[in-house]
């Protein structure tokens, strides 16, 4: 049975604990919070802290072995670093997205544009042809 830690032995590892989730959040906050597109990041970030905190026990931590508190403490670090972070580049890169979008928006409302005017203009090209008067050789010549 491993011993039970003294509470500012158990305070050092939470705090060493923090940082690795709070790496792993800020990576987590380019990729959606929702929807499908979430399920792959949020499986890899619970990989990623699982194997962060198994690598940082069995290398740093005092007793050698992963606790509940380890892992509570890197999640709690990963969510926090989401909040702060992942909120602000989501919202950014959704206005970049609407603004790519807008602008996307224009260039197939004026190629359009362009398309049906030269359609319109040869159409009237066709329909204007001059009319070809038949002309005698020196009639104004009187």
């Amino acid at each position: 049975m491993v011993p039970v830690l003294a509470p500012v032995l158990l305070g050092r590892e939470i705090l060493a604990c923090l940082p690795i989730g709070a790496a792993a959040g800020c990576l987590r906050g380019f990729f959606p919070a929702r929807g499908r597109g979430a399920f792959l990041p949020d499986v890899l970030l619970a990989g990623w802290v699982l194997f962060a905190t198994q690598s940082y026990a069995a290398g740093q931590s005092c007793t050698g072995v992963l606790r509940w508190y380890m892992v509570a403490a890197c999640f709690c670090g990963a969510l926090a670093a989401d909040r702060l972070v992942g909120t602000p580049l989501r919202a950014a890169g959704r206005r970049m997205a609407g603004w790519y979008r807008q602008k996307r928006r224009l260039r197939r409302k004026n190629h359009r544009k362009q398309r049906r005017n030269a359609e319109t203009t040869a159409e009237n090209a066709k329909k204007n042809l001059p009319n070809r008067r038949i002309m005698m050789y020196n009639s104004n010549v009187s």
